[in-house]
């Protein structure tokens, strides 16, 4: 038995690092408008079609110390950052759940929140489709680990006050906030959470978004942090890890 669950994992950890590669296959092209489907990889800056060797989630990285194997041009930190995580996510889910519905959905879950976070970040927006898939599986995460139909109510309440929260928002400050991709997040915390977790989970967003402007108010005090755009999702995407994997509770 214990032969097999090593054998069980380790073909996990191997799985999830080629996950973790398309993954970042993901990050590069949708933004751009890029075909996705053809999965070949090319250097971004002179457009050349990789080697398969250049393609070995995290060690071609480090072999090639982070540069194109034929034009010399740096790599970024996010591919094997993106592969990491990728793995680490797999690996606590299945030490958590052990390999069934619930951990597979999750982890569908979280590398679709991976994969928005960086977007967010990167071009402050983020596609449908990718989110629409992490609110697809967090459903299905949802009425596999629970049979709770209140639930439902709760996601109505909850994006029915957002929805007024941005609307009253938006006539004191003059400006658009709470995008739709937020809304869309929002969703998937609520499925994933309990009240007080998805407390937790909110406030622990807000917390580190508010030290970001601090920063970025320190570093630079000639940005008017009111017009200041800052990206939420990967904010929302720390909490919800905060949350799950360590159990943060600040109320306690």
């Amino acid at each position: 038995m214990l032969f097999y669950n090593n054998f069980e994992l380790i073909n996990i950890l191997i799985y999830s690092l080629l996950i973790g590669s398309l993954l970042n296959v993901l990050i590069y092209r949708i933004p751009l408008g890029m075909n996705y489907t053809n999965v070949r990889s090319i250097c971004p800056s002179c457009k050349t079609q990789l080697k398969w060797y250049h393609n070995i989630p995290i060690f071609s990285w480090l072999f090639l110390r982070g540069k194109c194997g034929f034009c010399n041009s740096s790599i970024s930190y996010r591919y094997p950052v993106v592969e990491f995580l990728s793995m680490f996510i797999a690996y606590d889910l299945y030490i958590l759940n052990g390999f069934n519905i619930l951990s597979i959905s999750l982890y569908i879950v979280f590398i679709m929140l991976l994969s928005l976070s960086f977007i967010d970040f990167k071009y402050k927006a983020i596609p449908d489709n990718l989110s629409l898939i992490a609110i697809l599986f967090s459903f299905v995460y949802m009425i596999s680990h629970e049979e709770n139909i209140n639930k439902i109510f709760l996601i109505i309440g909850i994006i029915s006050f957002l929805f007024f929260l941005k609307f009253v928002l938006e006539k004191i400050l003059k400006k658009e906030v709470l995008g739709i991709g937020d809304f869309y997040i929002f969703i998937i915390i609520v499925t994933l959470f309990d009240f007080y977790e998805i407390m937790n989970v909110l406030v622990l967003s807000s917390l580190f978004s508010l030290f970001t402007l601090i920063l970025i108010k320190l570093k630079n005090r000639n940005i008017n942090i009111r017009n200041y755009q800052l990206p939420f999702v990967p904010y929302l995407t720390i909490g919800i890890f905060l949350v799950y994997f360590l159990n943060i509770n600040i109320f306690n």
